[in-house]
């Protein structure tokens, strides 16, 4: 069980899917510490950037998990399986979001 979940992020939806933004992750394996601390890294310096988080859904309908979620944001822990960045803003280029369990 990993202290940590990373995921790539593109600075827009993808092509077809205009909200989508990364691959699906999972924070369910992360220790349960009662909340989540969120990092986003980037090298082209933007200092605000925000993004929504969904979770796929079997029925075709995604649900946000998490809104508007930046750099420091601290969230509850919630063992959500098939999440994505949703909907990126403020980016002008591929970031990083590092999940981390904390107190």
């Amino acid at each position: 069980m990993g202290e940590t979940t990373t995921v790539a992020s593109l600075p827009k939806g993808e092509d077809g899917e205009e909200k989508r933004a990364s691959v699906n992750f999972d924070i369910v394996g992360l220790p349960k510490r009662g909340n989540l601390l969120w990092r986003v890294i980037t090298m082209m310096g933007d200092e605000d950037i925000y993004f929504d988080v969904r979770q796929q859904c079997a029925k075709g309908v995604d649900e946000v998990r998490f809104k508007k979620i930046k750099n420091g944001t601290i969230t509850p822990y919630v063992p959500y399986r098939n999440l994505y960045v949703s909907d990126p803003q403020n980016a002008t280029g591929h970031f990083i979001v590092r999940i981390e369990a904390c107190e």
